[in-house]
C-alpha cells in the first residue's frame, strides 16, 4: 500500500481533511510518495530535471538583471537565468528594477547548460488560464459586463473582461448597424459595456454582444429627454 505525504507548510492555512488539491510527485521511497506543491529546500540539478520533466514549480529570488534577463538564485543556492521575455510578457524600461529582490515561482524550461533556464512568465499565465477558468464556470447568458477590446480581427473583436476571461464579439454583434469593418466599432484599448451571449466551459469560450446592451443606453437617452421637457415647461 502506497503512502502519501504533503509538508503543512505547503498547504494554505484554511486547508482541511477532504480539501482536493494539486501537487507534484517528487520522490517515492519505501511505499512513500512524496508531494509537493512546488521545489524548494535543496534543488539540486537533479531535483531540478524532474521539475522540467514534471513542470513542477521551482521557488526562488531574483537576484540582479543585465540587458537579457535576471539572474535567479533558486532554493538551495543554484543559479539560474530567466530572459526578459520570460519574466512576464511586457515589462517597461523603468520597472525593471522593481523586480530584483523579489522572491517568485519559476518553471524550469532547460537545465542541460551551464545554468537553467526559468520562467515566471509561464507560472504566472497558468495561473491566470486556472483563474479565468474558475471565472469563467460561474458567467450566466444574459449577464452585462464592462470589458477592454485587447484585440481586432476581421470576424470580430475579443474583449477582456474584469474577472479575467476574455470572449469573443462576433461582427454581427459588434453593432446596431451591421459592419463590414470591425474598426469602424470599436477600437483596440477601448472600453465596452458588453451582454453574455453564450457560455462553453468545455471548449473554453464565451460569446459576447455589444450590440444586444444598446437598449439600456437607449432607455437613459429617453429618461434625459424627459427630463429637460419638464424643466423647459417650468
Amino acid at each position: 500500500m502506497l503512502f502519501r505525504s504533503i509538508d503543512r507548510v505547503e498547504l494554505d492555512a484554511s486547508a482541511a481533511v477532504g480539501d482536493t488539491l494539486e501537487a507534484f510527485v517528487v520522490s517515492t521511497r519505501d511505499g512513500e510518495v512524496r508531494l509537493a506543491r512546488s521545489i524548494g529546500g535543496d534543488a539540486t540539478r537533479s531535483l531540478l530535471d524532474e521539475a522540467v520533466e514534471g513542470k513542477i514549480p521551482v521557488q526562488g529570488r531574483v537576484n540582479s538583471r543585465n540587458e537579457h534577463g535576471f539572474e535567479v538564485i533558486l532554493s538551495g543556492n543554484v543559479r539560474a537565468f530567466c530572459p526578459l521575455s520570460q519574466m512576464e510578457r511586457t515589462i517597461p524600461e523603468e520597472e525593471l528594477d522593481t523586480w530584483v529582490g523579489r522572491p517568485l515561482s519559476f518553471r524550469v524550461l532547460d537545465n542541460r547548460g551551464r545554468e537553467p533556464i526559468v520562467s515566471h512568465r509561464a507560472i504566472a499565465e497558468a495561473e491566470a488560464r486556472e483563474s479565468a477558468d474558475r471565472a469563467l464556470a460561474t458567467m450566466k447568458e444574459g449577464e452585462v459586463l464592462d470589458g477592454t477590446v485587447t484585440s481586432i480581427r476581421e470576424f470580430g473583436a475579443f474583449v477582456k473582461l474584469a474577472n479575467g476571461v476574455e470572449g469573443l464579439v462576433r461582427l454581427p454583434n459588434l453593432a446596431k448597424k451591421r459592419v463590414s469593418d470591425p474598426k469602424t466599432a470599436v477600437q483596440e484599448g477601448q472600453a465596452v459595456r458588453v451582454r453574455v451571449l453564450g457560455v462553453d466551459v468545455t471548449r473554453r469560450r464565451l460569446d459576447l454582444g455589444i450590440r444586444q446592451d444598446r437598449k439600456s443606453t437607449r432607455l437613459n437617452s429617453s429618461h434625459l429627454v424627459i427630463s429637460y421637457a419638464v424643466f423647459c415647461l417650468k
